[in-house]
């Protein structure tokens, strides 16, 4: 299989589910029983466009789940806490296997190109390579003299490689349970708001 992973698929989809992005979030951090404050400022990365609307919507996002945890003030700069975020997307390719059912071509013929292998299942199966897109969100929350006070990492792979469509769950993700046990990863499951379709398959079933 080289460095490819392997996917496994099976037999039906439960497509009355609700799709939902899986992450994994681990955080470290030193939180006060008390807070000195609870106002906050964002502190955008150099490089970043301070004005960039999609930044804004992120930033919207953090603020709201700050205030549910009693961090509610937000002031353009200076004092309280200082709140800053990176995104990146990466990519990898994953080799998919999926069972085919051989009633579904008459009896037991099968097509050539199907390959040799017959699955798990019972059934022949086919495999093809598809782009999986891995998504990382780093968000930091230090004091006013700059002590890091949390620091959380949150990854997600998906088909999606739109951020605009996976960072609000991945920003709940990130405070479910804040501040957390520090250094455990735990998986989240939050529901997409807006589902968008997959990217296409970089390649076609074997023939």
């Amino acid at each position: 299989m080289g460095a490819a992973a392997l996917v496994v698929l099976g037999l039906a989809a439960c497509a009355s589910a609700p799709p939902k992005v899986r992450s994994d979030v681990t955080a470290f951090h030193n939180w006060p029983a008390k807070l000195p404050s609870t106002s906050f400022s964002f502190v955008v990365p150099s490089g970043m466009d301070a004005a960039s609307i999609e930044l804004q919507n992120y930033q919207t996002l953090i603020a709201d789940q700050l205030a549910r945890y009693g961090i509610d003030k937000r002031v353009e700069s200076g004092g309280g806490l200082r709140v800053s975020f990176s995104t990146q997307v990466g990519s990898r390719e994953v080799k998919v296997r999926e069972p085919v059912d051989p009633f579904f071509y008459g009896g037991y013929y099968r097509p050539w190109g199907w390959g040799p292998y017959w699955g798990p299942w019972g059934f022949p199966e086919r495999q093809y390579n598809v782009e999986v897109f891995v998504r990382t969100l780093k968000l930091n929350i230090d004091d006013a003299s700059g002590k890091r006070l949390f620091e959380t990492t949150v990854v997600s792979q998906g088909r999606i490689r739109e951020l605009s469509a996976v960072m609000p769950a991945m920003i709940t993700a990130a405070f479910e349970g804040f501040p957390g046990e520090s250094g455990k990863t735990r998986v989240v499951e939050i529901p997409l708001e807006q589902p968008l379709a997959a990217a296409p398959a970089q390649a076609e079933p074997k023939r």
